[in-house]
């Protein structure tokens, strides 16, 4: 097996020189599955960054048997510089634009360019990790793109479940903005398995979610066989039941919280979650579960 490091030029400064997205890759030589993994779509999300590096070093001890892992660590470089969510130069969330052409904004070229990139390779699995609040627990979230065909969101499916975290699907009602726009909605568009990972909070590496992280991916690429361990089959059937990513629940009141459930812990509707106290203790708002499911983050 082979690892490379290398990198993808993506833009020219004032000063003629030129930006680059770092890539490393690693090659056992053998055909195989092609997995991608990328993070830091947005550059106040590190822990991403820390599983790959992590996942690398792992795989120097125990080599890919079969296939190639392709990774980008830091997707938003500029924005990994000045910790900003968004792309400093033209203030735009990059994981809003794959959908985009290589003739707009700085921020769509960039998208169009990774994702040819990635297209390039001939990808059969992509796994996107980010980071939800410093109280959420470690989830996968799969895209539903508005024009989609069924298998690949059923393997999309199949690789949720085989990450062995909870998960739940997104659609444009929950999310906000269209899924084809973010890298794995148009990926399941365009026909390729992808999802996406939730890794604790920003700002810092949460180092026991770099290790739920690491631990998950693992298990993906044992169950492909890619590397030597056991590790149940990957999996191929429709899960007998489907969780929804619902929404989020906003308060009404300007005051001090006090939660009432953990993130993990299942609700039903109507269950108390929180309180909200003004500057006197004063129980001002009451916050019930809408849905009965479970709490992913406060």
């Amino acid at each position: 097996m082979t690892i490379t490091r290398d990198f993808l030029p993506i833009l020219k400064g004032i000063d003629l020189t030129t930006k680059r997205l770092p890539l490393i890759s690693a090659h056992s030589g053998i055909p195989g599955p092609t997995l991608w993994l990328t993070a830091a779509m947005h550059g106040d999300e590190v822990t991403g960054t820390a599983v790959i590096h992590s996942l690398f070093t792992r795989l120097r001890q125990f080599p890919l048997v079969k296939g190639q892992v392709f990774a980008f660590p830091i997707l938003n470089t500029s924005g990994f510089e000045t910790v900003s969510r968004q792309e400093p130069l033209d203030q735009q969330d990059l994981n809003r634009h794959f959908g985009a052409t290589d003739t707009g904004s700085t921020t769509q070229r960039l998208a169009h360019l990774i994702l040819s990139h990635i297209l390039s390779t001939k990808p059969d699995y992509l796994i996107d990790l980010h980071t939800d609040s410093v109280n959420s627990i470690a989830y996968t979230l799969v895209d539903i793109p508005n024009k989609f065909n069924r298998p690949p969101l059923l393997n999309s499916l199949h690789l949720a479940q085989t990450l062995g975290l909870d998960w739940a699907l997104d659609n444009q009602d929950s999310a906000g903005y269209p899924p084809e726009n973010c890298l794995t909605g148009q990926l399941i568009a365009r026909g390729i398995p992808a999802v996406t990972i939730e890794l604790g909070g920003p700002l810092v590496v949460m180092d026991q979610f770099r290790h739920t992280g690491l631990e998950a991916i693992w298990r993906v690429l044992t169950a492909l066989n890619m590397v030597t361990g056991s590790a149940i089959p990957f999996t191929s059937t429709s899960p007998t039941k489907v969780f929804v990513f619902e929404e989020k629940i906003r308060t009404q009141s300007t005051g001090i919280i006090e939660y009432k459930v953990k993130p993990g812990d299942k609700v039903t509707q109507g269950k108390l979650l929180g309180k909200i106290r003004n500057v006197f203790g004063d129980t001002i708002e009451i916050i019930r579960s809408p849905h009965t499911g479970v709490l992913f983050s406060h």
